[in-house]
């Protein structure tokens, strides 16, 4: 029997029945597609409107459910640098905002990974007024123990974004470091922050602190470390070639192809633009 099964046909017959179950059902096999042709914008967009045309029927709890597993899809494509992929992103997260599933939920907390991801990908979209908007509505929603902090973070990186520096320092400086779990992205927005007002010195120092403590912490695994040591490593040169501590011709350009070559990822666009800008300049 089920060697002689065909999925898509059986599909195919529900569809033309429109049975309500089926259209529940529907959206899972689409999911299924997708996992399986991640690169495929039909499966992709078809799975969207699917999804928006049908989440209705499902309760707030699944609608959830149903919501992250599409957006782990979207994320999965924007590893393939697909040119929309941040707005298919933002159009899972408008569906998520029209049912209210966040406000409706039976414990009314929003995980830290969801709330993250919305903010990144309205920050990478420039929507700086939805992210502003959004901290102030959703923070509010998050486990106790993290929201202040939270709403620190993603406020000091809007400011940086708007380059509001004094803004952002102050922000970080309010954040609780000790468990909270962005706390290396905290001390590589401080060094960000340092290196656009020209603190150059301070730099020097929280990547020195920065350092030891990667090389004395056994729980933080080697990708980690690898990557957090790049951006350190790459910074390094460049803020010691603005404080003339290194040879600016060899040192600098050398570096910059050395970056460029590496499989770096971590802030990988800021730090080649500060290598741009000051090669510009000097």
């Amino acid at each position: 029997f089920f060697a002689d099964f065909k999925l898509s046909e059986f599909f195919e017959y529900f569809e033309q029945n429109d049975d309500k179950q089926f259209r529940i059902l529907k959206i899972y096999y689409q999911l299924y597609e997708c996992s399986i042709d991640i690169e495929s914008d039909e499966k992709f967009y078809r799975l969207i409107k699917t999804t928006r045309e049908n989440i209705s029927l499902y309760d707030n709890a699944e609608k959830y459910n149903l919501l992250i597993a599409v957006e782990s899809c979207a994320i999965s494509r924007t590893a393939y640098k697909k040119s929309s992929a941040y707005e298919d992103l933002m159009t899972i997260y408008d569906i998520l905002f029209e049912h209210n599933v966040i406000k409706n939920q039976s414990n009314r907390i929003m995980q830290m990974n969801l709330f993250r991801n919305i903010f990144y990908t309205s920050v990478i979209l420039k929507r700086y007024s939805f992210a502003s908007g959004f901290i102030k509505e959703y923070s509010k929603y998050l486990a106790e123990a993290q929201r202040e902090n939270m709403e620190y973070f993603t406020s000091a990186i809007l400011f940086f974004e708007q380059k509001n520096y004094n803004e952002a320092m102050s922000a970080v400086s309010k954040i609780k470091q000790g468990k909270f779990v962005h706390k290396f992205d905290t001390r590589i927005l401080q060094i960000k922050i340092y290196y656009e007002t020209g603190s150059y010195e301070l730099i020097l120092n929280v990547i020195d602190s920065f350092k030891h403590f990667l090389k004395n912490n056994s729980l933080i695994t080697d990708g980690y470390n690898t990557r957090f040591s790049n951006f350190l490593k790459y910074t390094g040169i460049l803020v010691k070639c603005r404080l003339d501590k290194l040879i600016r011709n060899v040192t600098l350009k050398d570096s910059f192809e050395l970056l460029k070559k590496g499989n770096m990822k971590l802030n990988y666009s800021w730090l080649c633009s500060k290598y741009e800008e000051f090669l510009k300049i000097k």
